[in-house]
């Protein structure tokens, strides 16, 4: 009976041993359930730049119904370890941005900063009450935010090229974008440049930053070389500085100018150019000398230019064909052709010239018709006074000769001020005064003071005879001895006169001086 009782006393136990394993088998199934909802990931979560400061985030939804969604934004990289905890204790720091998405599971999120590095993640929370109870999270995704598009230069380009000089000139667009705290974006300029073309940005050096301004004007440049130059949009962007993709434009300086160009004339049809040989310090590849030839550009009045004549090979040329007394402006540029390529110099100098006025020789008729010849005309040499020819009417001869000689020491005087260091600068001023006081007045072949220097500088009435004599009283009031070519003779007449050591002519008439015989001479 004993026995009996025991054995359903073992039984009663057994059962009740199973109830309490059922039970807890029962409580740790519901707790895992529990935990497996909390723990379970919000899937498929994707972020993508939208435009400047602006992100848009997606993800899946859970199933589980009334579950609301919150984003969690960091410049630092997150640790989903405690983010739960964290959230349910309010005690996520400050580091952190939180953004409520509610129901929904995408969200844009503006006023972010630009060109930074975001670690983002999503959570999942549901309302109970007042309170608000963080369940899920998804994993940490990382996002490196839009910069501001600086390859803004719209062009690039190289004006008034000299031998020396490049100007560049960029335009750019206006930056509409603003920073985080809506302060304007400014902008500047770097400028860097190369010794030949070059494609790696480490063969660049920098020539000027922080530019303000559309334009740079480099000088110092070595002539016919080619030059790169790489421009940079540079700004400070949400604190941080940023710099544009790069922009190369490539030049070549012109060759330098022909040098030496000269122009004058002696003649009242012509104007002589010359200049001095162009010499090229590059070759063609195949080692031959580079080709050089001359273009001549000509005015009349140093404003509007035209092509006189071109290809010259000659280191000279002759203007023909051109009406006396005329002024003329020239110009040249060289020619260059290398490798194929055609390059044009920079301009010369500008020089002009004037052809000599024609002389009108008019005889002098007696008044029977017949022509005669001034058989009371005086020369003057070896420095004695050209005093004859003068008439006694009005004022006395010495009078007249005082007056004429006041004027020629004045001319004389101011001259030799002027520290010319040539005879033959000195003489060519003294001809051009005396020839400015004949045009000044009329040229006449009759009368008494014609053929004095009374009738150049005073009574303005003259000739060449008078002229030639004109010009001798001021050389001798500068030290020089003189002939009087052609003297008493129909026809032109000038000054002999010794010049840095050599035999020459000075034609008061004309203004017109040189060594060796006047162009006029038989």
């Amino acid at each position: 009976m004993k026995k009996n009782n025991k054995t359903k006393l073992n039984k009663y136990v057994k059962f009740f041993i199973c109830i309490i394993i059922i039970l807890v088998i029962c409580i740790i199934s519901l707790f895992c359930i529990k935990l497996k909802k909390t723990n379970e990931l919000i899937s498929n979560l994707k972020i993508s730049n939208k435009e400047f400061h602006k992100i848009e985030v997606k993800w899946n939804k859970l199933k589980e119904k009334n579950t609301n969604y919150k984003v969690i934004l960091s410049k630092n990289n997150i640790s989903s370890n405690n983010i739960i905890e964290q959230l349910n204790s309010d005690k996520l720091n400050e580091n952190y941005i939180i953004v409520d998405a509610k129901d929904k599971n995408m969200i844009e999120i503006k006023d972010i900063l630009s060109n930074e590095d975001y670690y983002i993640l999503v959570v999942s929370y549901k309302n109970k009450g007042n309170d608000v109870i963080y369940q899920n999270i998804s994993a940490i995704e990382k996002i490196h935010t839009l910069s501001l598009d600086l390859n803004n230069v719209a062009s690039f380009e190289a004006k008034d090229i000299t031998d020396t000089k490049i100007s560049l000139e960029w335009t750019s667009s206006e930056i509409k974008e603003k920073n985080l705290d809506k302060t304007s974006i400014e902008t500047s300029y770097s400028i860097y440049k190369s010794n030949d073309f070059a494609t790696n940005e480490n063969n660049y050096i920098e020539l000027k930053s922080n530019i303000k301004d559309n334009k740079l004007t480099i000088n110092d440049l070595e002539s016919f070389t080619k030059y790169s130059f790489i421009i940079k949009v540079n700004a400070f962007v949400d604190g941080k500085s940023i710099s544009s993709r790069e922009k190369i434009l490539s030049v070549t300086t012109k060759p330098s100018a022909v040098k030496n160009v000269k122009a004058s004339s002696n003649s009242s049809s012509k104007i002589d150019l010359t200049w001095d040989k162009y010499i090229v310090n590059k070759k063609n590849t195949d080692e031959t000398e580079a080709q050089v030839t001359y273009t001549i550009y000509d005015s009349y009045d140093d404003k509007e230019y035209k092509v006189l004549k071109e290809d010259i090979t000659d280191t000279k040329y002759t203007d023909s064909d051109l009406k006396d007394n005329t002024k003329k402006y020239y110009y040249l540029v060289a020619k260059i052709k290398l490798n194929g390529d055609i390059y044009d110099s920079i301009a010369s100098e500008k020089v002009n010239a004037t052809t000599q006025k024609k002389v009108v020789y008019v005889p002098q008729t007696s008044s029977n018709g017949s022509t005669s010849t001034n058989t009371n005309s005086s020369s003057q040499s070896n420095n004695k006074p050209a005093t004859g020819g003068y008439s006694s009417s009005d004022l006395s001869a010495a009078e007249k000769d005082r007056q004429a000689r006041a004027v020629a020491k004045k001319i004389a005087d101011e001259i030799l001020s002027k520290g010319y260091t040539t005879d033959l600068d000195k003489v060519q001023a003294a001809a051009s005064k005396v020839s400015e006081y004949y045009f000044k007045g009329v040229h006449v072949e009759s009368g008494v003071d014609y053929r004095t220097p009374y009738g150049v500088f005073i009574k303005g009435e003259s000739s060449c005879a008078g002229t030639t004599r004109a010009l001798g009283l001021v050389l001798e009031y500068m030290g020089y001895s003189w002939q009087h070519a052609n003297e008493n003779q129909w026809t032109h007449q000038w000054v002999i006169v010794t010049m840095d050591g050599k035999v020459g002519y000075a034609d008061g008439q004309v203004g017109m001086v040189g060594y060796g015989t006047h162009p006029y001479a038989e």
